[in-house]
């Protein structure tokens, strides 16, 4: 997630400036973990590429993934760049081919 960013800053991009990407990078050299906030697990809701109903659908079933973790004691939080940063970077490794990312939650 980090080089993602630091990649955006570094381009100029517009979403690095909107979402102050360059706090992150300044505070990982701190050894600050803002992204994800020392989290023990991310949960990643997605679908085939293809799939009309996977934009929609993915954020049902993770808000009912949340509702059922907090039900057994834990804490959960919508994880939007680890939802978007996949779609727009090879860099964010680890999602295989034909799948798209929909929604993403961190789960403590």
């Amino acid at each position: 997630m980090l080089e993602w960013a630091r990649v955006l800053v570094e381009q100029r991009h517009p979403l690095a400036e909107r979402f102050g990407f360059a706090r992150f990078l300044v505070g990982r050299e701190k050894g600050e973990d803002l992204i994800p906030c020392h989290t023990p697990h991310v949960v990643l809701a997605s679908t085939s590429a293809a799939d009309p109903t996977g934009p929609g659908a993915a954020p049902i079933a993770v808000t009912y993934f949340q509702i059922a973790a907090e039900a057994l004691g834990l804490g959960t939080c919508w994880a939007g760049y680890l939802q978007i940063a996949p779609g727009m970077s090879p860099v964010v490794a680890g999602i295989p081919d034909g799948r798209q990312i929909h929604a993403a939650t961190m789960l403590g």
